[in-house]
C-alpha cells in the first residue's frame, strides 16, 4: 500500500512540474555584438519603468522564466538606461535575435506571432520616418506644396496598411497597440488641399478617436501617457489656459467610465500642469474632478494646491490660531461658534488690506456674527500701531495677533505669501475657500450663505 501512494505522489508531482513548465513563457533574446553581461526585464506603466527581473548573458543570450507572472502589455529588455527593445507580452513565449545597439532595426522574431506583426510595423515607421526626414532636407529652400503633399500621400498610404494588418489580427493584443498608435488623419486625398490650420483643427477634434479608455491592458503600456505628453505638448493649439482647460475636460470625459483610467489620466495631467506655468489649469482640474473623485486622491495634490492663491478645498481642518485679543486676553480659532467662519490675514502697514476692509465691513453689516464670523489675524510686532489700525474698524470683528510680525508660525501653517489673504472655513473649521482677491472670497461668501438659507 505504501508503494501504490509513494509511485502516485510521484506521478502526481511529474505531472505538476510539467503543467508549471508548459504554463510558463519563456523570454529569450539573443543580441548580437552587446557588450552588456546582464540584462534587465521591465514593466511599463505609463511613464513608470521598473525592473522586475534581470539575466546574466549565455552565449549571446538573455533568457527570462518569470512570465506566468506577468499581465498583458508592453515590456522592456534594457542593457542601461538608453539602449533598450520593447516588446509584446500576451502570454506566449517570445524569442527575438537581434544587434546591438540598434535593437529594434535588427530585430528577428522566432516566435510570437504578435511580435513579428508588431516589429513589422515598428520597422516600417522608421522607414517612413526617415522618408519624411529626407524630404524635408530635398524641400529646405524648395517648394513646401509639393513636399506635404508627398509627405501626406505617404501618410496615408501607411495609415491604410496599418488598417489592414489591425483587421487581420482582430482581437489581439498587437491589434489594440497598433489601433491606439494610429493618429486619426483624412483617409481621403481631400487632406492635401487643407491648410496646416486645418488639420490641426481636426487633430485636435480627434486626436484621441482610435483609443479605447475603457482597455486598462493599456495602461500596461506607455501608449496612454505618450498620446496624452504629445497631444498637450505638440497638438493643442494655441496654447492658453481656457485651450487646456477645455481639452482636459474634454480628454477626462471620454476615460470617465473606466475609474482606473480615469484616475490614471487625472493623475497625469495634475502632475503635468502642477509644474508648469498653467497653474490656473491646475486648479480647474482639482475643483471640477479631484474633490468630486476620492477614488484618486494622492496627497502630494492637496499640498501643492493650498500653496495657490486662489482655490476652493475641501480636505483638511484649518490649523488653529492661539493668540490675544487687544484686550490681552487669550482667543482660539476653534472656540468660534458661526456658519462661516472668515480668516482675514492682514497687517496694519498693508495698503491693500486697507482698501479692502471696508468691503469685509459691509459683509459683517448683512450677515449676523452666528453666519458670519470674521477673525482677523494682524502680522505686526508694535502692539500701538496694531491697536490704533483696529480702532479705524467699527465692525465687531474677532481682532487677534500674536506680535511676531512676519516671524509668526502662522504663516507658514497657512502657507502664506501675502496679505491680505482670506480663508474660509465651515462650521467644522474645513478650510473651503483660500484667495488673495476681495471679489473672490465675496462671492464665494455670497454664495456659501445663500446655500445655507435654503
Amino acid at each position: 500500500m505504501k508503494a501504490i501512494v509513494s509511485i502516485k505522489s510521484v506521478v502526481f508531482s511529474l505531472l505538476f512540474l510539467t503543467y508549471s513548465l508548459c504554463a510558463q513563457n519563456t523570454l529569450k533574446f539573443k543580441i548580437n555584438n552587446c557588450s552588456a553581461n546582464k540584462a534587465y526585464l521591465c514593466s511599463i506603466y505609463g511613464y513608470e519603468v521598473n525592473r522586475i527581473d534581470s539575466s546574466l548573458k549565455s552565449n549571446d543570450s538573455f533568457i527570462f522564466n518569470s512570465s506566468s507572472k506577468l499581465s498583458s502589455g508592453i515590456y522592456r529588455i534594457s542593457f542601461n538606461d538608453t539602449v533598450f527593445i520593447d516588446f509584446i507580452y500576451n502570454n506566449e513565449p517570445v524569442s527575438i535575435i537581434s544587434r546591438y545597439p540598434l535593437l529594434t532595426e535588427s530585430a528577428e522574431i522566432t516566435e510570437s506571432r504578435e511580435n513579428a506583426v508588431f516589429f513589422d510595423y515598428l520597422k516600417k515607421k522608421i522607414k517612413l520616418n526617415h522618408k519624411t526626414d529626407s524630404l524635408f532636407n530635398k524641400f529646405h529652400n524648395g517648394n513646401t506644396v509639393v513636399l506635404y503633399h508627398l509627405i501626406d500621400s505617404m501618410n496615408l498610404e501607411f495609415h491604410g496598411n496599418t488598417e489592414k494588418i489591425i483587421k487581420e489580427n482582430q482581437g489581439k493584443l498587437v491589434a489594440k497597440v497598433l489601433k491606439t498608435l494610429q493618429v486619426p488623419i483624412y483617409t481621403d486625398t481631400s487632406a492635401f488641399n487643407l491648410s496646416n490650420i486645418e488639420k490641426n483643427t481636426f487633430l485636435q477634434t480627434h486626436f484621441f478617436d482610435n483609443i479605447d479608455f475603457n482597455d486598462t491592458i493599456l495602461l500596461h503600456t506607455e501608449l496612454i501617457y505618450l498620446a496624452c505628453k504629445n497631444y498637450f505638448e505638440k497638438v493643442i493649439n494655441p496654447v492658453t489656459i481656457e485651450n487646456y482647460t477645455g481639452k482636459a475636460d474634454l480628454l477626462l470625459q471620454k476615460a470617465i467610465e473606466n475609474t482606473k483610467m480615469f484616475c490614471y489620466i487625472l493623475n497625469l495631467l495634475m502632475d503635468k500642469f502642477s509644474a508648469s506655468d498653467y497653474k490656473a489649469a491646475y486648479i480647474f482640474l482639482f475643483q471640477n474632478y479631484y474633490l468630486t473623485n476620492k477614488a484618486c486622491y494622492n496627497d502630494r495634490y492637496k499640498a501643492s494646491i493650498f500653496d495657490s492663491d486662489s482655490v476652493k478645498i475641501d480636505f483638511d481642518k484649518a490649523p488653529d490660531i492661539m493668540a490675544y485679543d487687544t484686550e490681552g486676553k487669550p482667543r482660539s480659532l476653534y472656540e468660534v461658534k458661526a456658519n462661516l467662519i472668515l480668516i482675514f490675514f492682514w497687517s496694519p502697514s498693508c495698503e491693500d488690506c486697507e482698501k479692502d476692509i471696508p468691503a469685509i465691513e459691509k459683509l459683517s453689516e448683512i450677515y449676523l456674527p452666528e453666519r458670519l464670523t470674521v477673525f482677523s489675524f494682524a502680522f505686526e510686532k508694535d502692539k500701538d500701531i496694531w491697536i490704533k489700525s483696529v480702532g479705524k474698524i467699527k465692525s465687531k470683528w474677532i481682532f487677534v495677533s500674536d506680535l511676531k510680525g512676519i516671524e509668526s508660525d502662522i504663516a507658514p501653517q497657512y502657507k502664506l505669501k501675502k496679505t491680505p489673504t482670506y480663508v474660509l472655513l465651515d462650521e467644522n473649521k474645513k478650510i473651503i475657500f483660500k484667495t488673495t482677491e476681495i471679489k473672490e472670497i465675496l462671492k464665494e461668501i455670497n454664495k456659501w450663505v445663500g446655500e445655507k438659507k435654503k
